[in-house]
């Protein structure tokens, strides 16, 4: 919430905060999925990596290609066998990672 904020008001200290501090995108990307991308909480591989997809969209419109600086971490992350370690369903929004490989990851 605080990234998007900072988005629209251009208050970039905020956008910061949200992206880098201890709850921000890059913690929940590096902190919330095990070694082989498989989110630690059952059931929530798609609901905790599309709010990262959009933030991670909502940046690269502002210049920030956070895409290709995390490529091969969402790549496992969306790739990962959630199944297989009993953690539920694997993620499921396919056309839009399909539009990040075409669009965001050239």
């Amino acid at each position: 919430t605080a990234m998007y904020g900072g988005l629209v008001a251009r208050n970039w200290p905020l956008v910061s905060f949200g992206y880098s501090s201890q709850h921000g995108l890059l913690e929940v990307l590096n902190e919330s999925f095990d070694d082989d991308g498989v989110q630690l909480r059952k059931n929530y591989q798609t609901y905790t990596l599309r709010p990262i997809l959009w933030a991670t969209e909502l940046l690269y419109g502002a210049g920030l290609n956070l895409y290709k600086q995390h490529k091969q971490r969402l790549t496992q992350i969306v790739n990962a066998d959630s199944r297989a370690k009993n953690q539920g369903a694997p993620f499921e929004d396919w056309e839009f990672w399909q539009f990040i490989k075409d669009h965001r990851l050239k």
